[in-house]
């Protein structure tokens, strides 16, 4: 087994021992969060390291985190456990701790809900219909059959669009 090599930390320039050359060897989770943000003109600390899907920051520091929960965890000394770590930024990939809290997911569907981020009309991802062919149904004197044929949707879709129990925004 070959012996530990001294490397320095690349925030804060700390000597540290690693098990082999290239590993980077951050001294603390301060220096990780630090070394890995820039910071926005709105404040938000935006996480630079790798992202997943929905722009959410993740890492690897004794097992995998998202950002956020990570930097939560770090600065306030709470692990959140089963509670959400809530953006009040609405920015994904922000880390930074003023931005964060945490809560319930009713909670979190609650905001989703106020501040009109929820997936609806276009914005949702099985959509077929856009606002204008809403419109255009609504303002249709052709049957519901003859709708559906026309706009390549169930019949129950063009009810449902109709009586107004879908698409309710426009």
């Amino acid at each position: 087994m070959k012996p530990p090599v001294t490397v320095l930390c690349p925030t804060c320039q700390t000597a540290k021992q690693v098990k082999y050359v290239g590993m980077l060897a951050y001294c603390s989770p301060e220096c990780l969060i630090a070394d890995r943000v820039i910071i926005s003109s709105t404040g938000c600390w935006e996480w630079s390291g790798f992202r997943d899907h929905q722009g959410y920051g993740s890492l690897y520091w004794s097992g995998v985190y998202r950002a956020h929960r990570f930097s939560y965890k770090v600065i306030y000394g709470i692990d959140p456990g089963s509670l959400l770590v809530r953006h009040k930024c609405d920015n994904p990939p922000c880390v930074n701790p003023d931005h964060l809290e945490l809560g319930t997911a009713q909670q979190n569907s609650d905001d989703c809900v106020s501040r009109n981020r929820q997936a609806r009309g276009e914005r949702h991802t099985v959509s077929v219909l856009d606002e204008k062919a809403v419109l255009a149904i609504r303002a249709s004197s052709l049957s519901p059959k003859q709708l559906s044929k026309l706009h390549g949707v169930n019949v129950n879709t063009i009810h449902q669009v109709i009586s107004r129990k879908t698409w309710k925004h426009i």
